[in-house]
C-alpha cells in the first residue's frame, strides 16, 4: 500500500513539475508581446504627435507677415501642441520653416523634429521622430516683403 501512495505522489510531481515549467517558459513570452506593442503604440502616437505639431505649425507660420515671425510663430505652435499632447522632445523640438515666397499664396514649409522620449518609459531607446506639413500663405492679407 505504501508503494502505490508514493508512485501516486511521483506522478502528481511531475505533472506539477511540467505546468510550473510551461509557466516560466510563456509567462515571459507573454509580457515581451504585450512590452512589443506598447513599443509599437507609443511609438505610433509620438509620430502622429510631431506630424499634427508640423500641421498646426505650418498653419501658424503661414498667418504671419514675414519669415522671422513664421519661426518663431511655428516654433511657438509646435511647442504649445506638444506639451499638450503630452510628449516630450529632448532638448525641445526642432522646428524649420520654408516658403516659396511671402506673398499670398505662397506655400509654407514646416518641418519639425523630435527625439522622443516617451517611449524611453517602457525601456526602449529614444528614437528622432520628424513630421511635414504645408499651409498655404492666406490670400487675404497684405504682407510686408
Amino acid at each position: 500500500m505504501n508503494s502505490s501512495l508514493l508512485l501516486r505522489r511521483t506522478r502528481a510531481d511531475e505533472r506539477g513539475g511540467s505546468d510550473v515549467a510551461a509557466l516560466v517558459v510563456v509567462v515571459p513570452l507573454i509580457l515581451g508581446v504585450v512590452l512589443m506593442f506598447m513599443y509599437f503604440g507609443r511609438q505610433g502616437s509620438a509620430a502622429q504627435g510631431v506630424t499634427h505639431a508640423a500641421a498646426v505649425a505650418a498653419r501658424a507660420a503661414s498667418m504671419e507677415r514675414s519669415s522671422g515671425a513664421a519661426q518663431s510663430a511655428a516654433s511657438a505652435a509646435a511647442n504649445s501642441t506638444l506639451s499638450a499632447a503630452g510628449q516630450s522632445c529632448a532638448g525641445g523640438p526642432s522646428v524649420s520653416v520654408g516658403a516659396t515666397g511671402w506673398e499670398p499664396g505662397g506655400v509654407v514649409t514646416v518641418t519639425v523634429t523630435c527625439v522622443a522620449g516617451g517611449i524611453a518609459d517602457i525601456g526602449a531607446s529614444s528614437r528622432t521622430l520628424s513630421g511635414t506639413a504645408r499651409a498655404t500663405i492666406d490670400y487675404f492679407r497684405g504682407y510686408d516683403q
